[in-house]
């Protein structure tokens, strides 16, 4: 379904449906968004890397070789795009409450892969859960709950799993 599905993105196919191209757009957007968190301080690192294709196999029930696919495919996908909001606008639109406090997860958990959170990281966390419309005290929540699995990854030498 994912080779279908990236054949569609690059045009050498047709999306197999309407639905097909509505979840693909969904989890792009997540994807990007992941890569976003990645890139804002301007020094991705293996551990952020490997964060993102952890957490998009975890949220979307893909093998690593389908969700390393996903992440190429939306890091692309962010590389062409002029507006990277309009991810952020796709995860608010597609998925609920509860699925964006997840999601918001995911992001802290790629920014404190790399064991140091840069204010640029900060700031991005800090616009993209506004955006997202996530209330403050559970931004806060979910911030605390990443960094307990962060530090535990770190104090065990375990993965963010």
């Amino acid at each position: 379904m994912l080779e279908r599905l990236l054949n569609a993105l690059r045009g050498n196919e047709p999306p197999a449906s309407a639905n097909t191209a509505q979840l693909w757009r969904k989890q792009i957007a997540v994807a990007a968004m992941l890569v976003e968190a990645s890139q804002i301080d301007r020094q991705v690192t293996g551990e952020e890397q490997a964060a993102i294709v952890r957490a998009i196999g975890r949220r979307f029930g893909l093998n690593e070789a389908e969700a390393t696919r996903l992440v190429a495919a939306a890091q692309q996908q962010f590389a062409d795009s002029l507006d990277d909001w309009v991810y952020a606008e796709d995860v608010r639109a597609g998925y609920g409450y509860e699925e964006r406090m997840e999601i918001l997860g995911m992001l802290w958990d790629v920014v404190y892969a790399d064991g140091a959170l840069s204010k640029l990281e900060i700031d991005l966390m800090n616009r993209v859960s506004r955006h997202l419309g996530i209330a403050e005290e559970d931004f806060n929540a979910v911030r605390v709950e990443a960094f307990g699995r962060a530090s535990s990854a770190r104090a065990g030498n375990q993965r963010l799993d």
